[in-house]
């Protein structure tokens, strides 16, 4: 272990000083970059910009644009980066200006949309298709992914499929044109997809539902199936990406049915995220292992740290749910790793894809993969478009493969991607903006994360009220107490209900019927229904009963 810890550090002191020869130019990007640097070093001013960013897209007349500006942005105490409380006031009086709000707000809706441009390659398969192409001519390989999730109709979810059939149509026509380059094209001597796709199950169908998981399976696999049988024949590779905690269960159900498929279990281009951010991630990894044994094909694995952190801290907290996530970074950073080892052990049934923007998890895939004997083209790292460049630079200076995660689509759909990508790239514990940005000394973003990690969790109780714990039907042990619980109630379907008053059972000839909201045919009960005079009698029997 002293060993292979010497080796992380000697890789990850090589990867640094990679990245510090990259020169780093005055490009558009790279001036937006600095100025989010510069724009998101307050907290409460970030969380404001997020806020309006997330409505921006509704947005479209030029004064309810600037009138929401000002809204988020000029709240009482809240710290400016422009010229302070001036800048707020200027802002006001810009907005107020029927002449001059139409050119102010094109200029701001201008620099917002450059920065979501950062992150998203366009806004169809024509533009995404050149951004990978000049990818390819820089050394570098990618997975697309249409952007968009959680569809809320069956129209949205037949068109977000129908967006992926396109995709896999036009760029398995297009990729045989490109030169080869066998760092891209091969992986441990044999050959692999040029074509690689990424996407989300909820956006396949718009009833995914975890209280039913078969029912909800079902629906998804059916239409994801065309699209995995059309790669397959094209020689493209799908990965499934992982979403929020709720529908983790489902997506890991949904998968392993499809790893076993008599139609799929032969084929080695279908792959699957698992999250270390997750404290069940490492049992989900230990449980598809033992799943997959039968498969005649490899499974491809892409590790990430996870993106959904926020979302699931906040929703875990106000449902007074167990915090699914870990609330430490080096927690999930040593999780990470020993996934790492875990993975690496079984190749080659199980092929690894390590994504991170961190050095030190980099560096530590890197070493173990050298400990286990594999070639250096054995793992593959994964990054995202619009982050990180001077590493992707330094990656590939290490000659190892490199795939860049290249969303692209509308706006709208694609807000909930670009705001993700705004909360990891300017966080306090954002590895980029630590090492890049603020110039943490190497020593500290090398360290290794076991040694931080103490054990237990780091969830504080809370004190004080709260409310009792809804159900959360992602979990088979909640669905089975709630159909226990429905198969107990059905043998009491149609049952009479009486009024008591005084302690007396009374039937009237009136009555109520209680029905099933989801099938109205069906009488649940039937309940008695009250009078003047067993309103009286009630009225009588309550005080009777008063003095007591």
């Amino acid at each position: 272990m002293m060993a292979l810890e010497d080796r992380i550090q000697e890789i990850g002191r090589s990867l640094f000083a990679s990245a510090a020869g990259v020169k780093r130019g005055l490009s558009r990007r790279e001036v937006d970059a600095r100025l989010m640097e510069w724009a998101m070093r307050d907290p409460q001013f970030r969380t404001q910009l997020f806020r309006f960013v997330d409505v921006l897209p509704m947005l479209s007349d030029p004064h309810d644009f600037l009138a929401h500006l000002v809204e988020y942005l000029c709240v009482p105490g809240l710290r400016f980066p422009i010229l302070g409380t001036l800048g707020q006031q200027s802002l006001r009086l810009i907005s107020a200006n029927r002449t001059t709000a139409p050119a102010f707000a094109a200029v701001v809706r201008g620099q917002i949309s450059n920065m979501a441009h950062n992150f998203i390659a366009g806004s169809n398969l024509r533009e995404a298709a050149a951004v990978v192409r000049r990818l390819g001519e820089q050394g570098m390989a990618f997975t697309l992914d249409v952007l968009g999730e959680v569809t809320l109709s069956d129209v949205e979810a037949k068109a977000y499929q129908q967006q992926y059939l396109d995709l896999l149509e036009g760029m398995t026509t297009e990729a045989p044109r490109w030169n080869d380059n066998p760092m891209l094209d091969t992986a441990d001597g044999q050959p692999i997809p040029r074509v690689n796709v990424s996407l989300k199950l909820t956006a396949l169908c718009a009833q995914c539902e975890p209280a039913d998981p078969e029912g909800t399976a079902e629906a998804v696999k059916a239409c994801l199936r065309p699209i995995l049988t059309l790669a397959k024949a094209r020689g493209a590779f799908v990965n499934i990406d992982m979403e929020h905690y709720a529908v983790k269960h489902l997506t890991l159900h949904i998968v392993r049915d499809l790893l076993l498929d008599p139609e799929f279990r032969d084929w080695p281009h279908l792959g699957l995220v698992l999250q270390a951010y997750l404290r069940e991630s490492e049992g989900d990894l230990a449980a598809l292992l033992d799943a997959v044994q039968g498969r005649a094909a490899p499974v491809t694995i892409r590790l990430v740290k996870g993106a959904y952190w926020d979302y699931e801290t906040i929703i875990a907290r106000q449902r007074n749910w167990p915090v699914p996530v870990y609330t430490r970074k080096y927690e999930t950073d040593a999780a990470f790793e020993r996934m790492t080892e875990q993975l690496l052990v079984h190749y080659p049934k199980v092929k690894l894809a390590v994504a991170s923007h961190n050095v030190r998890s980099i560096a530590s895939v890197m070493a173990r993969a050298e400990a286990h004997g594999l070639p250096d083209d054995a793992v593959e790292y994964q990054m995202l478009y619009g982050m990180g460049d001077q590493l992707k630079q330094a990656v590939l200076a290490h000659h190892r493969r490199l795939r860049i995660y290249t969303p692209y689509g509308e706006l709208i759909p694609g807000m909930a991607y670009l705001v993700r990508r705004l909360l990891e790239n300017t966080a306090n514990d954002s590895f980029l903006r630590q090492s890049f940005a603020e110039h943490v000394p190497e020593q500290r973003l090398l360290r290794n994360p076991a040694d931080l990690v103490i054990g237990g969790s780091t969830e504080k109780p809370r004190k004080g009220f709260h409310n009792i714990a809804e159900h959360d039907f992602s979990h088979a042990s909640d669905r089975q107490q709630m159909q226990a619980a429905l198969q107990r109630r059905r043998q009491r379907v149609g049952q009479a209900y009486p009024l008591v008053i005084g302690g007396r059972e009374m039937m009237t000839e009136r009555e109520i019927l209680s029905r099933n909201p989801a099938c109205p045919d069906e009488v649940i009960g039937r309940v008695a229904s009250a009078g003047r005079a067993e309103a009286q009698m009630a009225v009588e029997a309550a005080k009777a009963a008063f003095p007591g």
